[in-house]
């Protein structure tokens, strides 16, 4: 028993061994870590120190004259301008392909024919009934014509015997009209004269029953002999006679014609007749409605003598008339359906997906190939709603494409072709899908990424100073100006915030203005302390402010505002109004108030920055003590930055436009 519990004690002392020495080992690394942390206590101390005693660099920029471009970047895939998948609007058999997967089609060309013999077929029965109808019309119309009587010739009316009212039918005579001024006789000679005698040739005529002979013209020659009644061989001539007033129609006449030394004489004698006699009959069936000659009366030829009414022909024409509109629009239903065998290009472009062959049946609505334009091209952007309102259709476009290295030095050139009225929301950002169109699409395919600059404002060889040199009071705009000491004094009293009632005085140095400044704050920020409400405002891709303060916050950043007024950073400079222009990302228009080659003061950095754009948001948080997103007082000074979520160029003149410089 007494040797078990030997072991026992020999394994707690060991256990206590082990203890104590850990315990050392935590201790030493206590230790260690005080004398860690309070060297490098020690250090920052004798860092912070050494920090503020040195001197911020003071940021100046000079006023410059170039061109300012405020513009709005969007990005997006190449397409066509027009895309089109030619369908058939019927069911049919394809009979001709005219052309294969890429080839260029003009507008109008025929890509697809198919089977049609049932719609032309169709057209033909279509076009006979046209015709049809047509004569139709035709008819009507004519007899509608006639149911006004006209004289056919010139002459004296006879036999007139209608009334007004009364029913006349088709062919019946109506009237007679003689021209009594000239007569004919028809008189046989003998055949001895037949080849001698000519149209033409003078004639007398013996009239008995006035004892007169009158001169006549051969106006007719028998072109036959016969044998006259006593044997003799004979032909007829025919002798015109002008009426010296007293001849009439039934007298009896005889005639002798000379032919060289030779006369012949008429073997009989024959009775003179009107040579225009007319017996004018009704061409159709009518009432007689008008009456405009009466018996004996002279008319010349085209007078209306007579009116007929017949209400069926005007029907009828009417009727017709409907036939025929129906049918012409039957036969452009018809023509325009013959037209959906034919499968057109709508538009110059490029043919592709060609998806049947000759002899393949096709169904009505099936796509048959594509055409897509590929002369025009276009791509869209997603503009941010803040900037739509500046986008107009028109405004130029400079075009840069990623595949392209060339254009990034050389940009393609477009225009805004459309803007929709109804844009995207998506995530509570709503953005609009603005069409651009290129003006010269060479060496571009369909489904590049191309980059747009879409011009909206833009001027040339204006003074310009950087962004941030811009500070805003109020509705106005200031500028720190660095000036020599010669004139600092002048600069700071009439420079100096606002001369009615500002913040320097035209009989003191610009130190004592300064002083001035600081009191006028003061005293600002007090009387407002119990009154003034701060709020603040944050916009993608700037800010802006229209804050107040309260209580102390509102003393403190009175207090800033005239600590930064009378700083050292600002020695040298003065506060000045300025009006400006338009401006972009980096700079802004100065339209008056400084001049070419003035050095402007930029907001003080924090010690450490290395970037550009680290700098930039630095010296805004500067500004931002008293007039920065963190609110101010009323009418404070706020780093100038308008709400814009676009880009611009700047192309400068002169000077060191290119970069801000730190003295």
């Amino acid at each position: 028993m007494a040797e078990k519990v030997k072991p026992l004690k020999t394994s707690k002392f060991k256990f206590s061994l082990k203890s104590k020495v850990l315990k050392r080992v935590i201790i030493s690394i206590v230790i260690v870590a005080i004398l860690a942390g309070a060297g490098f206590g020690i250090y920052r101390f004798v860092q912070g120190r050494k920090n503020r005693n040195q001197t911020v660099q003071q940021r100046t920029a000079r006023v410059t004259r170039g061109d300012i471009t405020v513009s709005v970047t969007g990005s997006g895939p190449i397409e066509s301008a027009q895309s089109v998948d030619l369908t058939s609007t019927v069911s049919s058999t394809i009979t001709n392909v005219f052309f294969k997967d890429g080839d260029s089609v003009k507008k109008g060309d025929v890509i697809f024919e198919l089977e049609s013999q049932d719609a032309k077929n169709k057209i033909d029965s279509i076009k006979s009934q046209i015709d049809d109808v047509n004569s139709s019309i035709a008819d009507v119309q004519e007899s509608i014509k006639n149911l006004v009587i006209t004289a056919p010739i010139s002459g004296y009316v006879k036999n007139l015997n209608a009334q007004e009212g009364d029913r006349i039918s088709k062919g019946l005579s109506v009237l007679t009209i003689i021209d009594t001024s000239k007569l004919k006789v028809t008189l046989p000679f003998s055949a001895a004269l037949f080849d001698k005698v000519k149209i033409g040739a003078p004639a007398v005529v013996y009239i008995p029953d006035i004892s007169q002979s009158i001169q006549g013209t051969v106006s007719y020659l028998g072109n036959t002999t016969y044998t006259n009644d006593y044997g003799g061989k004979v032909f007829d001539v025919e002798i015109t006679i002008s009426n010296p007033g007293a001849l009439k129609e039934g007298m009896k006449a005889s005639a002798e014609i000379k032919v060289g030394a030779e006369v012949y004489l008429s073997t009989q004698d024959a009775t003179l007749e009107y040579v225009d006699k007319e017996n004018v009959k009704a061409k159709v069936d009518g009432e007689v409605s008008e009456i405009f000659a009466r018996n004996n009366q002279f008319v010349e030829k085209g007078a209306v003598l007579l009116k007929l009414s017949n209400d069926d022909l005007s029907k009828q024409l009417k009727n017709y008339q409907t036939q025929l509109k129906n049918l012409q629009d039957q036969l452009k239903d018809a023509e325009d359906n013959l037209e959906n065998y034919y499968i057109k290009a709508p538009f110059d472009g490029v043919v592709t997906n060609i998806n049947f062959k000759k002899g393949d049946n096709i169904k009505a609505g099936e796509v048959l190939a594509t055409v897509f334009d590929n002369k025009n091209l276009v791509f869209r952007v997603d503009i941010d709603e803040l900037d739509i309102a500046k986008i107009k259709v028109g405004q130029k476009v400079n075009i840069t494409v990623d595949a392209l290295p060339e254009t990034q030095t050389n940009p393609l050139t477009g225009k805004v072709a459309k803007i929709p009225l109804e844009g995207t929301t998506q995530n509570g950002v709503t953005t609009y899908s603005v069409t651009i169109s290129i003006d010269n699409p060479k060496n571009l395919k369909i489904g590049m990424n191309a980059n747009a600059e879409i011009i909206v404002d833009q001027k040339q060889d204006v003074l310009m100073v950087p962004l941030e040199a811009v500070q805003k009071f109020g509705n106005r705009y200031f500028v720190f100006v660095k000036s020599s000491s010669q004139n600092s004094t002048q600069e700071g009293q009439t420079g100096g915030f606002f001369p009615q009632g500002g913040f320097g005085n035209n009989q003191q140095s610009s130190a004592q203005g300064s002083q001035n400044w600081r009191q006028r704050w003061q005293q600002e920020g007090s009387s407002t302390e119990n009154t003034q409400q701060s709020t603040s405002s944050q916009s993608r891709g700037s800010w802006s402010q229209n804050s107040q303060g309260t209580g102390s916050s509102s003393q403190l950043r009175t207090r800033r505002m005239a600590s930064l007024l009378g700083s050292s950073y600002y020695k040298g400079a003065v506060l000045r109004p300025v009006e400006v222009g338009i401006n972009n990302d980096s700079y802004i228009e100065i339209v008056s108030g400084l001049s070419e080659g003035d050095i402007v003061v930029l907001p003080p950095l924090s010690t450490g920055s290395t970037s550009t754009q680290t700098q930039t948001q630095q010296g805004f948080n500067i500004m931002g003590g008293f007039g920065g997103p963190g609110g101010g007082m009323p009418g404070e000074f706020r780093q100038f930055r308008q709400n814009q979520s676009g880009t611009g160029r700047t192309n400068q003149s002169s000077g060191s436009q290119g970069s801000n410089t730190n003295r």
